[in-house]
Order: structure tokens, then C-alpha cells, then sequence
């Protein structure tokens, strides 16, 4: 048996539960691995199933297979795991994450990401119900894989391209940034040719202001961060391009929407209310506020004053802008991607 107290036990099962991810592991595995008895193991899991930081599930032939509550890959009854990249744009919609879904009896549980990617595996992998993402790149990730209902636009603007004098002439973007598409119609003849990608906008930071490029797409609250230093310029606005084009949106499992419908449509009326009527500044957002400011790892005040550069007034998404952006939507896949009356 391993020596130690219990919640020492505890700890080395959890430490394995997040290491297996969303392939989990059998009890009696676990067990082996930690070398204790049946009657042991099934005390700590019942104890940690009660704090919600285990969720064990019985498979084929009476095995029993354990796993995270964030990597269970599928629907956990009351439990909502909301994915994000690491943006102030989603402040308001934590605030009312927090205010119409937490008080309906969810248990809501955040994770931060630095890049697309893996919120889209994880997402696609089931591991998450909802995800705050990059509007294009839900759209399409929605066309292929159709298993989301995009659910509203979050904001627009809070983004945008920085230059600075320093560093060699290129431009560090994420692989999936539609900033750059767009800025190359607005501003062709000063964008950089060379485009180096990254997947951590901390990392990316790091490299821009060690001069590996002169210019960075970029977004808030790291767009604010950036212009505070001297000699650094917004070479480039998203809204001027883009006006007031969603920059991400909010989507939701297909299987979770039908589960959850009525929770779930009382969270985007009430975000799409909100919005409408005064912005971010209807409701209590300090707690939303200090979430973004430990994930992106950004002052508190720098992060309200991100706020300030977004337009939350119009979640709706224009059809017209997405062509332009070069998709294009049948009329099924219209009507399959989009809660009604979010597309325009």
C-alpha cells in the first residue's frame, strides 16, 4: 500500500486521472499502479466523486474506468466545461456564464487555452460543452465536423496589429487569425510578407519584443499591454476592416444544446439582453475580470481597460461579411450552424 495520509492518496490519483486525460483508466489499473487495495481505492474515489474532482464510470464487463472531471469525454450531468482562448473579450460572457447558469445549478469549470487547436481538439474530442473561440474558425470547424450550434457573436474590435521599429520586417500571427486576411485588403503595401505563425500569445510577446519581428496580430488584453510600451503603434484595427463583425463567438455541443435547451437559450437571451442594453456595464464583472487576468497572466487594470476597445452591442453575424471572408454557407448549413436570429 502507499504510505502516507490520505489526502496524499488523493493527490497521486488526481496527478494520474490528469496525466491519462480523456482515455482514463481502469480501477483496478489504478490500483495496481498505486498499490493499494479494492476496498481502498473505491473509499478516496467515492470521497473525491463528492468534492466533484473525479467522475467514475462502469464500462463492459463490470470494469469500472475513472476519470478527470475535465477529460470525461462526454455529458456530465449539472456540469458545464467551458473552453476559451486567453481573451477579455470573454469577460461579459463569464459574468453571465456565472449569473444565469451557475444559479440554474451548473457547475461551471473553466479552462484557458493558449491556441485554436487544442480547444478544437478538445471540443471535437468531447472533453469540453461549450467553447468561446475565433468566429471564422468555428464556423468552419462547424462545417466539418457538424457537431456545434453557434449560439451568438461576443464582441467586436479589442484587436489588432502592432508595430514596432525595431526587429526584422515580418509579422507574428496565430495560423488562424482572419486579422490578416483582412488587413491584407485594407493595408496591403505595409504588411510585412513574411508571416511567422504561434500557438502562445505569451511566448509570442516574449519574441516581439525581443525584435524577431516588427509587427504582431494580436488581441486584448495583450493589444492594450503592448501599446503602453513606448515606441510601439497600432498599425492596424480589426474594427476598421471589420466594423462590427463578431471577432469570436460562443458555441455549443450539438448533444449538450438538446440536454440543456432551456438553460442554455436563458444564458444567450440574457447575454444578447445585456449587451443591447449597456454593455459590460449592467452586471458585476471583477470576478470574470480576475479569471482573465491570472489565465493571460496581465494586470487587473490593464484588463478592465481592455474592456473599453470592444463593441459588445452586436452579436449577430453577417452573412455578406463571411463570404467576403471566403466562406460560403448553403442554406442547410445556415440553418444548421446558428441559433435563430444570429445570423443576418
Amino acid at each position: 500500500m502507499v504510505l502516507g495520509k490520505p489526502p496524499r492518496v488523493k493527490n497521486l490519483i488526481i496527478d494520474l486521472l490528469v496525466k491519462k486525460g480523456k482515455d482514463g483508466i481502469y480501477q483496478k489499473d489504478l490500483q495496481e499502479l498505486l498499490g493499494i487495495s479494492k476496498s481502498y481505492c473505491s473509499e478516496q474515489l467515492a470521497h473525491l466523486s463528492e468534492v466533484d474532482r473525479v467522475i467514475a464510470r462502469r464500462k463492459e464487463g463490470g470494469l469500472v474506468k475513472v476519470y478527470h472531471l475535465d477529460f470525461y469525454p462526454g455529458l456530465i450531468s449539472g456540469v458545464l466545461r467551458v473552453g476559451m482562448l486567453k481573451s477579455s473579450e470573454y469577460v461579459p460572457a463569464i459574468a453571465v456564464f456565472e449569473g444565469v447558469l451557475t444559479r440554474a445549478g451548473f457547475k461551471m469549470l473553466y479552462r484557458f487555452y493558449d491556441g485554436t487547436r487544442e480547444l478544437f481538439q478538445d471540443f471535437n474530442k468531447n472533453t469540453l460543452e461549450l467553447m468561446l473561440a475565433p468566429t471564422q474558425a468555428v464556423i468552419m470547424s462547424g462545417m466539418v465536423e457538424e457537431n456545434l450550434l453557434v449560439l451568438t457573436g461576443l464582441a467586436s474590435g479589442g484587436s489588432g496589429i502592432i508595430s514596432q521599429k525595431a526587429g526584422k520586417a515580418a509579422i507574428l500571427s496565430t495560423e488562424l487569425s482572419s486579422m490578416i486576411s483582412l488587413a491584407s485588403e485594407t493595408m496591403l503595401e505595409k504588411l510585412p510578407k513574411n508571416i511567422e505563425s504561434y500557438d502562445n500569445p505569451n511566448s509570442a510577446l516574449l519574441d516581439f519584443k525581443a525584435g524577431k519581428c516588427n509587427m504582431i496580430a494580436i488581441w486584448e488584453p495583450y493589444f492594450s499591454q503592448l501599446l503602453e510600451i513606448p515606441g510601439n503603434n497600432a498599425a492596424f484595427h480589426y474594427r476598421d476592416a471589420f466594423g462590427d463583425f463578431p471577432c469570436c463567438s460562443a458555441a455549443i455541443n450539438l448533444n449538450c444544446f438538446d440536454v440543456n435547451r432551456k438553460n442554455i437559450e436563458a444564458w444567450v437571451s440574457e447575454y444578447t439582453r445585456l449587451m443591447n442594453l449597456d454593455g459590460p456595464n449592467n452586471f458585476r464583472l471583477k470576478e470574470a475580470e480576475e479569471k482573465v487576468a491570472k489565465a493571460t497572466g496581465i494586470g487587473l487594470d490593464v484588463v478592465e481597460k481592455s474592456l473599453l476597445n470592444y463593441n459588445f452591442s452586436n452579436n449577430r453575424i453577417s452573412l455578406e461579411k463571411l463570404k467576403k471572408m471566403g466562406i460560403n454557407l448553403s442554406s442547410r448549413q445556415s440553418e444548421r450552424l446558428f441559433f435563430p436570429g444570429v445570423l443576418t
